[in-house]
């Protein structure tokens, strides 16, 4: 009895080890915007789509209480995924004409926004990539969109 007992609480661990754990991710809707930490991963329950936050590619956003030429921008890598497809994207914070980064794209029939990249820079004040949260919005398609 004791074997089976020591098995059944074996396989169970074993179990729980190897499953796919979605418990953090989070569920979002269309039309509301969400916050995404380095790392996160956000669902839109509608159908499926995953957004992960993979990281900053660059922070050159000028500081608070600091004098600058440009006002520089924070540049976001994501990764967007649906079912067994995905898609890498770079988003910027200050979209210029002429760029080639904008602040939104269009995947699996979704327009994803980057709304903001936080926290602020303050001068003198080093952030970690750990540090960084995005707000994005997920809509069926852009304002504007003749779609």
């Amino acid at each position: 009895m004791k074997k089976l007992l020591f098995f059944a609480f074996v396989l169970a661990a074993f179990m729980a080890c190897n499953k796919d754990d979605d418990s953090d991710i989070k569920t979002v809707q269309l039309d509301k915007a969400f916050n995404l930490a380095l790392n996160e991963t956000a669902e839109l329950e509608t159908d499926g789509t995953r957004i992960t936050f993979l990281g900053i590619a660059e922070d050159s956003r000028c500081p608070s209480g600091v004098n600058c030429v440009w006002e520089g921008e924070a540049i976001v890598q994501l990764l967007v995924e649906k079912e067994d497809d995905a898609i890498s994207e770079t988003l910027t914070t200050n979209p210029r004409e002429g760029q080639l980064l904008s602040d939104r794209f269009t995947a699996y029939n979704h327009g994803i926004r980057l709304l903001q990249v936080m926290p602020y820079p303050e001068a003198g004040i080093p952030m970690e990539e750990e540090d960084y949260v995005i707000r994005l919005i997920i809509s069926e398609h852009f304002e504007g969109d003749n779609k």
